[in-house]
């Protein structure tokens, strides 16, 4: 009889003695071999409850960005040397799921401060999104300034 048999057999043993005997259940039961035991679970982040608090935490996520964003503007101001600031609105648009539809610019923003656009959408593009609470469509336009210091 192998030593797995003999430890499993011994066990068996221990339990038939002690529910003979009326003593109580061990407090920790061992695991069968072979099976690991459940995971925990942890309860995933709660998100926001309100429209207000889903605005907050895109425009904090958009903000946690920033050097990403900084050096979008380094790299156009040196291929570019005639972008010196860049004043920028972005529109985010959001599916309820929090899958983005759109990065956009604001309208008006003047074109030679457009050329870091690409370099903008794929740093935002990166970020994963809360689900709305309600389950709507979300748009939010958050600012960039950006200066070469001249």
């Amino acid at each position: 009889m192998g030593t797995l048999s003999q430890g499993v057999l011994a066990i068996a043993a221990l339990a038939l003695s002690a529910a003979a005997c009326g003593s109580p259940k061990p407090a920790v039961e061992a695991t069968p071999v072979g099976i690991a035991p459940a995971p925990s679970v942890a309860a995933p982040p709660k998100g926001p409850t309100t429209n207000e608090e889903r605005r907050q935490q895109i425009h904090a996520l958009l903000h946690d960005n920033r050097d990403v964003y900084r050096t979008c503007f380094r790299d156009a101001h040196n291929a570019h040397n005639e972008i010196d600031y860049v004043n920028i609105t972005i529109v985010v648009t959001l599916k309820p799921t929090g899958e983005i539809v759109s990065v956009t610019r604001q309208e008006g923003t003047p074109e030679e401060q457009t050329m870091m656009m690409g370099c903008i959408n794929q740093a935002v593009r990166s970020i994963t999104f809360p689900r709305h609470p309600k389950g709507k469509e979300t748009t939010v336009r958050y600012p960039l300034s950006f200066s070469s210091g001249k």
